[in-house]
């Protein structure tokens, strides 16, 4: 935890020097929320597998519980690609769908 704590510090302050400002809280999930399912409606039109989202207070309510990768992962966390990663395996068709439909 302490870890990620750090992560996002970095990201969120090397996004402040770009000029970008993150909303605190709820908006913030609000945001992750649009960005999720609009990143469901290109899986599901490119046909890659994917759950119905949420209603937006369930997602609110537990921001933790759903992505749309979930029915390719599981309860994985979502992995970036990293150059040189190959679409193989478990994650093959996740990290194909990266290229089609990007991570928010």
């Amino acid at each position: 935890m302490e870890r990620i704590a750090k992560v996002e510090s970095a990201c969120r302050r090397a996004l402040r020097e770009l000029g970008v400002v993150l909303p605190p809280g709820r908006d913030a999930d609000e945001a992750r929320y649009r960005a999720y399912v609009e990143v469901y409606e290109c899986l599901r039109a490119h046909g890659y597998p994917t759950g119905e989202p949420p209603t937006l207070e369930a997602f609110l309510a537990n921001p933790n519980d759903w992505t749309p990768w979930e029915a390719m992962i599981g309860d994985a966390e979502p992995v970036l690609p990293t150059p040189g990663m190959k679409a193989s395996g478990l994650f093959g068709p996740y990290l194909e769908s990266l290229e089609v439909c990007p991570r928010p």
